[in-house]
C-alpha cells in the first residue's frame, strides 16, 4: 500500500490482494451499515436507494488500519486511532457515497482530492503559489482570474463553478505535509496534476479529475483524517476538522449519519 501511495505499484491485483488482507487482519475488522430508519430530515436526502452502502466497506477498514499502523509508530504516546464509522459518515456527508457529482464527487468520494483545499497540494507536494490558475481538464483558462495567484476553475459535465472564495490559498506548510504523512509529497496524487506554460503568471497547473479514483480518495482523506484527529485530540472534532468548517451543518450531519451507524463518538 505504501508502494501504491509512493507510485511504485500500479492499481492492480497485487494492490486488490493486499488491500484485502489488510482490511481483514489489521485491527479494525469491521464497519457498521446504515440503519436508514434512523435517518433524520438533515440526512435523509442523502439516500439512494439503489446505493450499496456497504461498497467501500473493504477500502475504509485498510486505509483505516494502514494509516493508523503508521501514526501510531510516529507518535511517542497517545496516538487516536482513526474510527472507520467515522470515515464511512464522512463519506455519505462528504459525496452521498460517490453519488454527488458535484465538486468530482463520484471519484472524490472523500472530498480529499479538490484543488481548492490546501490539503490538495500537501498531498500532491506542490505549491500552487504563483502559478497564475489552477483548473482541470475540462476547464479553460479565464483571463478574468489572470492577476490573481490561486485559482480554481471546475468544470464537471456543463456544471461550471469559478470559486472565487478558494481563490487565494495559504502558503504550504511543509511541516504539517509530513505530519499527515505524506513526506515531500505522494507520487499518486502528484500525478493528477500537470504544469504547462502560459497564462499572466507564467507556468500553470492543471489538474485532470478523470486520473483521480475512488481508492485514491479513500486513502489520502484517511490520512488526512488521522492528522486532524490527532490534532484536535478527539474524535468529532477531527472531523469537523476535516471539514475546514465550509458547513454550517456539518457536525449535525456527520452525527446524524453516525446514528444510522449506530456507533458513538
Amino acid at each position: 500500500m505504501t508502494q501504491y501511495l509512493e507510485g511504485t505499484l500500479p492499481d492492480g491485483s497485487m494492490l486488490n490482494e493486499a488491500i484485502k488482507w489488510v482490511a481483514k487482519n489489521g485491527e479494525k475488522k469491521s464497519v457498521n451499515n446504515f440503519d436508514w430508519s434512523k435517518a433524520t430530515p438533515i440526512i435523509s436526502d442523502f439516500r439512494d436507494k439503489g446505493q450499496n452502502y456497504k461498497k467501500f466497506d473493504t477500502e475504509i477498514l485498510a486505509w483505516t488500519n494502514y494509516w493508523n499502523d503508521r501514526k501510531a509508530m510516529s507518535h511517542s504516546s497517545g496516538f487516536k486511532a482513526v474510527d472507520p464509522n467515522v470515515v464511512k459518515a464522512i463519506l455519505l456527508v462528504e459525496s452521498s457515497f460517490g453519488n454527488d457529482p458535484k465538486k468530482n464527487g463520484t471519484r472524490d468520494v472523500m472530498q480529499s482530492l479538490y484543488p481548492g483545499d490546501p490539503e490538495f497540494w500537501l498531498a500532491a507536494g506542490l505549491d500552487p503559489k504563483g502559478k497564475g490558475h489552477v483548473s482541470n481538464r475540462f476547464g479553460k483558462y479565464n483571463p478574468k482570474y489572470a492577476g490573481v495567484t490561486f485559482v480554481d476553475v471546475i468544470q464537471i459535465g456543463n456544471n461550471k463553478i469559478n470559486n472565487d472564495a478558494e481563490m487565494n490559498q495559504e502558503p504550504i506548510n511543509t511541516t504539517e505535509r509530513k505530519n499527515m504523512g505524506f513526506g515531500t509529497g505522494l507520487k499518486l496524487v502528484r500525478d493528477v496534476v500537470s504544469t504547462t506554460g502560459g497564462g499572466a503568471k507564467g507556468n500553470e497547473y492543471f489538474v485532470d479529475y478523470r486520473k483521480v479514483t475512488t481508492r485514491m480518495s479513500i486513502a489520502v482523506g484517511v490520512a488526512q483524517l488521522a492528522y486532524k484527529t490527532n490534532l484536535k485530540g478527539a474524535k468529532r472534532a477531527g472531523a469537523l476538522a476535516y471539514n475546514g468548517g465550509g458547513d454550517s451543518k456539518y457536525g449535525s450531519k456527520l452525527d446524524a449519519a453516525m446514528k444510522m451507524l449506530g456507533a458513538k463518538w
